[in-house]
């Protein structure tokens, strides 16, 4: 016969089985969740992975596409720069020659940036050597990606009336041009460190990303 210590003694035994058996459901249930929640957070984490490296490829791709088109605009801008070249002086040594008046050709939104613009005055006649039309053409092509006319020296205007226009003195000398050339490298160098600034934030950002 079961005595009443034994009785209570396999009341304590049943007891600590059930708490037992439901601390160890519950444990699991835990690791379960834990489970579900880390393999969400890495199928999110490739998702985003993808997604990341789809952008970069499409980035590259458009970058390179942008990088063939605009070498392949210079290469026949350069081809036309340099055929102007063989027709025309980019300098004039006589200090009779003739300049020529600011052009009335400027593009409605204004001139590209770093641009030399012609004088409204003939400059200084003893100014030698001088740069002609070509040469402000070619430097300003050069500058703006296109070719941009300089007074008459223009790629729309007849051949012969712009051959002949190009070899007019423009007005400007060899310090006109130094002092463009200091303007537009000073410009260029503020860009390549903002360009850098810019890399370098974005790898900062990405060594960041967990």
């Amino acid at each position: 016969m079961i005595t009443a210590f034994e009785k209570f003694l396999l009341g304590v035994l049943i007891a600590l089985a059930a708490f037992g058996l439901g601390y160890l459901k519950g444990k699991s249930a835990s690791a379960q969740a834990d489970a579900e929640k880390r393999i969400t957070a890495l199928t999110t984490a490739n998702q985003q992975l993808d997604t990341d490296l789809r952008n970069a490829r499409d980035a590259a791709a458009q970058s390179i596409a942008t990088q063939t088109a605009l070498k392949a605009n210079y290469d026949a801008l350069n081809q036309t720069l340099q055929d102007l070249r063989k027709r025309a002086p980019l300098v004039l040594r006589s200090p009779a020659c003739t300049v020529a008046q600011r052009s009335a050709d400027k593009p409605a939104d204004g001139p590209p940036q770093g641009r030399i613009e012609l004088p409204a005055a003939p400059a200084d006649a003893d100014a030698v050597p001088v740069l002609t039309l070509a040469a402000v053409r070619m430097w300003n092509s050069a500058l703006a990606g296109t070719d941009l006319g300089a007074g008459a020296c223009r790629a729309d205007a007849a051949a012969e009336q712009a051959d002949a226009a190009c070899t007019q003195g423009a007005g400007l000398d060899l310090d006109d041009a130094w002092r463009n050339h200091a303007v537009n490298a000073q410009s260029c160098a503020v860009d390549r460190a903002r360009h850098q600034d810019l890399i370098d934030f974005l790898k900062k950002r990405e060594g960041q990303r967990p």
